[in-house]
């Protein structure tokens, strides 16, 4: 088999996938001496020569002017290598075993117009090590066309100065990169993510869509349960994809190198007195990269918002559950639910109560009848249920 330069009618690079593999059995490989007696012909079909350049500079301290680039190669092809070039580079390659993929691309330009980079040789030659990114990895990647229509949530842990850890939980604006809400907790837990996506949702609008990680304080029940009760679509990050919660994982960079880093915080309580002020600063005064430098106060402000009303919060603390099981009460009055006794009353001994996990804390129901509630949170989270609703969402 002679391959000649009639045989080759472009350039080749390959910088995309490589298709074809046939086997080179009873194929031979020899150079085109045709080309090499008529220079001056096949300069004119547009094959470029490979020439030796004395240069002042080199690739250190000039770039461009690179020399383990091969000139021959056209950097703007899209088409894969055809079967032919495959079996060039493989035949070349055991003819030349010696050779590393730069001087084989030289030698396969030079000497049979076979042009191909050394990407595209290492492809060929090695293809499980050196095949292209661009089709082992789908990224699930999130764009929105406007704001309010999804929005990103994520956990970042942060150690403050005195040692102590603590939690920020971040609500970011698909569209605008603009921060929804910005909260700090002691420790995680899906009550803190549902504190903050309603603050979220009441100080700005109920987005059509929600997307998180598969952390276990996200991807839950309750989250699940609050998601539907307010029409919100949710859309867990897909597993081993990483890269598709991105925009949250670069906001936390930016919030320990613009905050924290800055700052140094010694206790929590600082941390949230700083809150306000940030939040105004990345949402006021720093321009985002990807709105072309505007601010995302600047991008939101004419966006059409739904924020949480009244009733619908009203509706949330009520009636959202982080668990609920049926319980007999004993004969001395009392229920026992994780552990603890919760006294109801001996008048209702022996019926089926209804124990529910809210926001508020415990609470036994009969019959669709609220009958009693309990401090729980405190006990759990070490917090005040009532607190702490007053201080993020009333």
């Amino acid at each position: 088999m002679f391959i000649s330069t009639k045989a080759i009618s472009r350039h080749c690079t390959a910088d995309l996938a490589i298709k074809g593999d046939e086997s080179l059995q009873g194929t031979t490989f020899k150079k085109n001496d045709e080309e090499k007696e008529n220079n001056s012909s096949s300069t004119q079909k547009g094959v470029k020569k490979v020439e030796k350049k004395h240069e002042g500079s080199n690739v250190y301290t000039n770039p461009l002017a690179n020399p383990q680039r091969n000139p021959n190669v056209d950097s703007k092809r899209t088409e894969p290598l055809t079967e032919m070039e495959i079996r060039a580079i493989k035949e070349a390659n055991q003819r030349y075993p010696e050779f590393g993929p730069w001087n084989l691309s030289l030698l396969l330009s030079n000497e049979f117009a076979v042009h191909v980079s050394t990407m595209s040789i290492l492809r060929v030659l090695d293809h499980e090590r050196y095949k292209s990114s661009k089709i082992a990895e789908k990224v699930k990647f999130y764009e929105k066309s406007r704001p309010h229509i999804m929005y990103h949530a994520d956990t970042m842990e942060v150690r403050l100065g005195n040692g102590s850890l603590i939690y920020q939980i971040s609500v970011e604006d698909d569209y605008s990169r603009g921060y929804m809400a910005l909260c700090v907790f002691q420790t995680k837990h899906s009550y803190f993510v549902i504190l903050t996506l309603l603050r979220a949702f009441r100080l700005h609008s109920k987005p059509k869509l929600f997307h998180h990680d598969n952390g276990g304080e996200y991807n839950n029940g309750v989250v699940s349960r609050l998601l539907r009760m307010l029409d919100v679509v949710d859309v867990p990050t897909e597993v081993e994809n990483p890269k598709g919660n991105g925009k949250k994982e670069r906001a936390h960079s930016q919030d320990r190198k613009y905050f924290y880093d800055k700052y140094q915080f010694q206790d929590i309580e600082r941390v949230e007195r700083g809150i306000p002020e940030y939040i105004r600063f990345r949402n006021e005064s720093k321009g985002q990269w990807a709105r072309y430098g505007k601010t995302a106060l600047s991008v939101l402000k004419d966006a059409e918002a739904k924020p949480l009303t009244d009733e619908e919060m009203e509706k949330v603390i009520r009636e959202l559950f982080f668990e609920k099981v049926e319980r007999t009460v004993k004969q001395n009055g009392k229920v026992k639910f994780e552990g603890k006794r919760y006294h109801v009353g001996r008048k209702m001994s022996g019926e089926t109560m209804e124990v529910t996990v809210t926001l508020r804390g415990v609470e036994v129901w009969h019959n669709g009848a609220f009958v009693k509630r309990w401090k729980y949170w405190e006990y759990v989270l070490g917090i005040a249920a009532g607190y702490m609703l007053e201080k993020y969402l009333l």
